[in-house]
């Protein structure tokens, strides 16, 4: 969980909070061109198993 919060939060230690500023993040994409870049999780712990961390992410929290 610590490194999947690392790394879709990096853009806030980078670019200030602001998601749309990291060109090499997929978070700039639209829906149809993400699901093209992207692969599927196929292991259990990308997948789903994160969902089972003591501590949720701020970036996660505040999405949801």
């Amino acid at each position: 969980m610590n490194a999947l919060a690392y790394v879709l939060g990096n853009y806030a230690s980078h670019f200030g909070g602001k998601p749309g500023a990291d060109r090499f993040s997929s978070a700039t994409y639209d829906a149809p061109m993400r699901e093209r870049v992207l692969c599927v999780p196929r292991t259990w712990l990308i997948r789903d198993g994160w969902r089972r961390a003591k501590r949720i992410p701020q970036w996660l929290a505040a999405t949801g």
